[in-house]
């Protein structure tokens, strides 16, 4: 499948936060710039660099985005143009893409040990992939019903989800009415 022109309009992103939920790394991919920051730093300034980074990006896509990524940024800096894109969150994708699978973290195979420690641009590059094999599988499952818009109907009536249903449109998705 043919999925670059729309990655190409993603931009994916990634940070690490303390156990206080302070954030100490950054890092963000769109096209082919890169974007990385680890503390010390302004997180105010760190937050509106990646802001101006993602300007050009029609939407975010990252690993629990909607349930960690973005809400820490929302509460820094809530005003940043960046935090209205429409996201593509591959944690919620994983269990409709992956259903057999019994957990859905993002698989880290270039840490050597558990507790080593994260490289947010690196785990922004394995979003991407893993959306990828997601588009493939979700794919596979549309050939044989109309999966997808059963989805993609889930999905409506709540703005957070728009990217979700955009990547699902892009599969061939219908809506239901």
């Amino acid at each position: 499948m043919e999925w670059q022109s729309f990655l190409n309009r993603c931009c994916s992103l990634d940070l690490e936060t303390n156990e206080n939920g302070e954030i100490f790394a950054v890092a963000a991919q769109f096209g082919n710039q890169t974007f990385r920051r680890k503390a010390p730093f302004s997180i105010h300034q760190v937050l509106r660099e990646l802001d101006a980074f993602a300007a050009g990006a029609e939407f975010l896509l990252g690993h629990n985005l909607l349930g960690h990524d973005l809400p820490v940024c929302r509460s820094i800096l809530p005003k940043l143009a960046c935090l209205q894109k429409p996201v593509v969150d591959t944690l919620i994708l994983s269990p409709l893409a992956f259903p057999e699978n019994p957990y859905h973290r993002l698989v880290k195979n270039y840490k050597l040990v558990r507790d080593g420690l994260n490289d947010p641009l690196l785990d922004a590059k394995l979003a991407v992939s893993l959306f990828q094999d997601q588009l493939v599988a979700l794919k596979e499952q549309q050939q044989d019903s109309n999966i997808l818009s059963f989805y993609h109907y889930a999905f409506s009536g709540d703005l957070q989800y728009a990217g979700l249903q955009h990547s699902l449109s892009e599969l061939g998705a219908r809506p239901i009415n």
